[in-house]
């Protein structure tokens, strides 16, 4: 069955030979590069209630079968294996659905195997995009497969990957939805039919079968049913470089304006808040991109967790106050300050695209391959549509979750090269 999930047809020569450098270069990756041990890796290994439950599983796992001295190198081939996998799986998919030429192909699989080089390193990097890159690309797979190449029986490792996928990052939770209104549009005529509509209902109930599954986990760990409980406190991290003091009259709980006044104080005093920052929306959005982790994880995710676990004594319980505290300010300090946090927040979304133009592009061939698909449902109109909805998604919740890296954006970069090549091919058919 394995076999399945690689190319239907015999693969040819110039494609067997890329993936044999390919094998090559990885091979070389994993000889010649130690595994990179980040702060993130040692969190991993503690299995704390604020990671997400995959990849600290993977992590020990390995530590258990293999001890902590030795595993290392282990985790990185086996990082490499999957990401070489997932590679195939997608490139052989584009190329069959999209037919596309051999200098187009070449170019795919160099934008689809640069994460595993500098600066990056995903294959070498002991942390959650190891694993998260080869899931995501897998997904994209499966759904090329589910919604292009009449495969409904692939729903079920669209599935599987996409619940790995969001239980390694949870910034993904919005794909499987996605997925489903191209799938809407495309049987939209006959959603009504059982089979239709039990995929569409599959793919629309994912998201909530992934939280159950998450809170479920922790339960068991940890002894709270909560949803990882980290997203909040990345989303509150630009209101409150936003906020001014006296927003603190607006925050009725004293737990929440304790917490409040304590990480603002911190911040305020480094110069890290709008306030503080001399010039435009920015140069206000550089001084949050640059400072995000003391803001946010040397702030007040800590602050927090030591403050309700002195006043309650319980661990885990202090990280889930703080989400909850962190939720409840998000609002508040939004509404004290909305000019200034949509605009450094639109500073993200443009710091994520790098240019204005590239950002209208992408909104633009959204629209268009939405009221092209609408009219008549095509493979490559579906995609790009799928692929600009994905691009765009991801930047602004990134942009609201967080801060706009690399680190963050990187997964849809080959999507993005398929849109511009599928987008000239309207101008130019031979490209």
């Amino acid at each position: 069955m394995f076999t399945r999930f690689l190319a239907e047809k015999k693969s040819s020569k110039f494609d067997r030979g890329l993936f044999v450098l390919l094998w090559v270069v990885f091979g070389a990756i994993l000889f010649l590069v130690a595994p990179i041990w980040s702060p993130d890796t040692y969190s991993y290994f503690s299995v704390p209630i604020h990671r997400f439950p995959v990849y600290s599983l993977v992590l020990r796992g390995f530590e258990f079968l293999l001890g902590r001295d030795a595993f290392g190198l282990y985790v990185v081939f086996f990082q490499l294996v999957v990401g070489y996998i997932a590679i195939r799986l997608v490139y052989d998919r584009c190329a069959h659905v999209f037919s596309l030429s051999r200098p187009v192909r070449l170019v795919l699989l160099l934008i689809l195997a640069a994460p595993y080089a500098p600066p990056l390193h995903v294959g070498s990097n002991l942390a959650s995009e190891g694993l998260a890159y080869p899931l995501y690309l897998m997904v994209i797979s499966f759904a090329i497969d589910f919604l292009f190449r009449k495969q409904p029986q692939q729903l079920l490792w669209l599935a599987l990957t996409f619940i790995g996928l969001c239980l390694t990052r949870g910034q993904f939770i919005i794909m499987a939805p996605i997925i489903a209104v191209v799938f809407l549009f495309h049987k939209k005529k006959h959603i009504l039919k059982w089979g239709n509509l039990k995929h569409f209902l599959i793919l629309i109930l994912l998201p909530f079968l992934v939280k159950g599954i998450d809170s479920s986990f922790h339960k068991v760990v940890h002894g709270y049913f909560v949803s990882t409980p980290y997203s909040y406190v990345n989303a509150v991290t630009l209101p409150l470089f936003v906020a001014k003091w006296q927003d603190s009259s607006a925050i009725s709980n004293p737990d929440y304006k304790h917490l409040f006044v304590q990480s603002y104080a911190t911040i305020d005093s480094l110069g890290y808040t709008r306030a503080r920052t001399m010039g435009d929306s920015r140069l206000q959005y550089e001084n949050f991109h640059d400072h995000f982790p003391m803001i946010c994880n040397q702030n007040l995710h800590d602050k927090g967790r030591a403050y309700f676990f002195e006043k309650e004594g319980k661990e885990h319980l202090n990280a889930i106050r703080t989400e909850q505290a962190s939720k409840a300010l998000l609002p508040i300090l939004i509404s004290q300050n909305t000019a200034a946090y949509w605009s450094v927040y639109f500073e993200g979304i443009l710091e994520g695209f790098k240019s204005i133009l590239l950002l209208l592009f992408f909104v633009g061939v959204l629209l268009y391959s939405c009221w092209r698909v609408l009219r008549r449902y095509s493979a490559h109109n579906a995609f790009i549509l799928l692929g600009s909805t994905l691009i765009l998604s991801n930047a602004l919740i990134v942009g609201f979750a967080c801060h706009s890296i690399e680190r963050y954006l990187f997964y849809n970069y080959f999507i993005a090269f398929l849109i511009v090549i599928l987008t000239l091919r309207k101008l130019i058919p031979r490209i």
